[in-house]
């Protein structure tokens, strides 16, 4: 008889799984990082080379990278949903909080690396300085894990529906304070440790908060 998994195992499964599946489907990387430069470039031709102060460009940086995660939200759970893989997942006997956690770091880690190779081509066009890329990279990983389990949470509150102008509506004017610390901790570095700690607050109450929602979907 084979041994059932811990759940330490089913996180591992899954997230492996979730990044072969990404990895599988790179229009989904491309398109999201194409996306992303378009949208810099737009900004660029639009306003005009050293036009924009730094304290600015986090924040158009950071909200084009929240678009770029609403964009790419529902191939979290939406495909697993329709193809009864998360129906599955709640007879295995784990908590269905390991599932999701491995579902939401597969998801952040993708759009951390599409931001690592995404920033540098951003700070050509807005001119920031080498000396500023560190904090850059900071800011858009802190802001990248917390609107991914802001998208995470109403991926799981759409679940089943027709979610694709919900989901913007929903996460949208949730961003607001992250676009706003994002502006301010680059003259203020200190004020990252409140999207850090709200992570911390955030996380377990996320992934509680969206395995209750999926049950009730199921």
């Amino acid at each position: 008889m084979n041994k059932p998994l811990s759940s330490i195992g089913v996180f591992y499964f899954e997230f492996k799984r979730m990044i072969k599946i990404y990895f599988r489907n790179k229009s989904h990387i491309l398109n999201s990082f194409i996306f992303f430069i378009l949208s810099i470039s737009v900004i660029h031709i639009g306003i005009g080379p050293g036009n924009i102060p730094e304290s600015s460009t986090a924040g158009i940086i950071i909200t084009y990278l929240i678009f770029t995660i609403i964009l790419n939200s529902e191939l979290m759970l939406d495909e697993d949903y329709r193809n009864g893989t998360l129906e599955e997942f709640q007879i295995i006997g784990v908590s269905f909080e390991f599932i999701l956690a491995a579902k939401y770091f597969a998801f952040a880690l993708i759009l951390i690396l599409v931001t690592l190779f995404a920033i540098p081509i951003a700070s050509l066009f807005f001119e920031i300085s080498l000396a500023s890329l560190p904090l850059f990279f900071l800011i858009s990983f802190l802001v990248t894990i917390n609107i991914s389990l802001l998208a995470l949470l109403c991926s799981a509150l759409t679940l089943g529906l027709n979610s694709s102008p919900l989901l913007p509506l929903l996460i949208l004017p949730l961003s607001l304070p992250v676009i706003i610390i994002a502006n301010l901790s680059v003259n203020n570095p200190s004020l990252l440790l409140i999207p850090f700690g709200s992570f911390l607050v955030l996380f377990p109450i996320t992934m509680v908060s969206a395995k209750l929602s999926i049950q009730s979907s199921l």
